[in-house]
């Protein structure tokens, strides 16, 4: 009678430690994607934001068209990045940094665009909201780094598949 109670105790060990391990990388996946999710959401307010000063300077800017269309493209493509994951979100947002980067260095050259109240409060707005993106992608890369290891530890390496669980991408 006593080897039915131990298989059984053995199955009710194992079955718990599966749930658990489950439970651990689905909390950890949701976190991830949480995460991501504000990260989408600061991103998006930047675009917002980059169009909104677009739109302005191109008011004053009629004579300087490249440099906003350039602008507009990159703002373009870091829109559609959106979409296609965390390295390409990445890439197309390091290319309108140094697109915003060339922009305002113009701006400094423009008397009559930096007595621009709008456009100064714009570039306040765009410092505020890369400070926070800065610290969303910290925090994505951080649950993501947590996410992953537990994903690559003994326990879950075994299962991790076979639940559907799969590693992020850092940002």
């Amino acid at each position: 009678m006593w080897p039915a109670y131990l298989i059984f105790s053995c199955l009710l060990v194992l079955t718990a430690w599966l749930l658990y391990t489950y439970s651990r990388l689905g909390t950890l996946r949701n976190s991830a994607l949480h995460a991501l999710a504000q990260l989408k959401t600061h991103i998006t307010a930047k675009h917002e934001l980059v169009a909104t000063v677009i739109d302005t300077a191109d008011q004053h800017m009629s004579f300087e068209k490249k440099t906003c269309e350039a602008l507009c493209d990159g703002l373009v493509r870091a829109r559609n990045s959106l979409e296609h994951g965390p390295i390409k979100m990445a890439e197309e947002n390091a290319q309108l940094q140094e697109y915003l980067t060339k922009f305002f260095s113009f701006l400094e050259d423009h008397p009559d665009l930096q007595e621009d109240v709008f456009i100064g409060k714009q570039k306040v707005q765009l410092l505020e909201i890369d400070r926070k993106l800065s610290n969303a992608v910290a925090y994505y890369n951080g649950r993501v780094e947590v996410h992953n290891r537990r994903f690559s530890s003994i326990p879950a390496v075994f299962f991790a598949d076979l639940f559907g669980f799969k590693k992020f991408t850092e940002f």
